[in-house]
């Protein structure tokens, strides 16, 4: 029954409208609108991404695969740390200007979307 309702619970956040911030962000007109736009779709892709992330670890739990959860553990550990040394560079490429943060929170959103779809590889269809 846990089980299920996890499952439920995916579904409904999957099916949530995005943020009403994150929504015209091709729109925004100022570094400050753009920043806001992207730091609200930034939150909504990192929630999506600890709960895919849980669920994942739970399903290789509860298939007792233990020697996978501890590689996909290692491999997220990894990937984070690639996620920040990239993201970091491609904030670099703007240093000192308006949009280095701009680039910086962009990068780290395509890289959560990214990692939502293939965390979500470990998750029955």
């Amino acid at each position: 029954m846990e089980a299920v309702m996890r499952w439920l619970f995916v579904i409904l956040l999957v099916a949530l409208p995005v943020p009403a911030g994150a929504q015209d962000c091709d729109e925004a007109e100022t570094t400050l609108a753009m920043g806001v736009c992207l730091q609200d779709a930034l939150a909504a892709a990192d929630a999506e991404l600890n709960l895919t992330y849980r669920l994942a670890m739970e399903q290789l739990g509860e298939n007792e695969l233990p020697a996978v959860a501890t590689s996909l553990k290692q491999a997220q550990r990894a990937w984070i740390t690639y996620r920040d040394l990239a993201c970091a560079s491609e904030r670099a490429l703007y240093a000192g200007g308006s949009m280095a943060g701009i680039a910086r929170t962009g990068c780290l959103l395509r890289l959560t979307t990214e990692r939502v779809t293939g965390l979500s590889e470990f998750l029955p269809n």
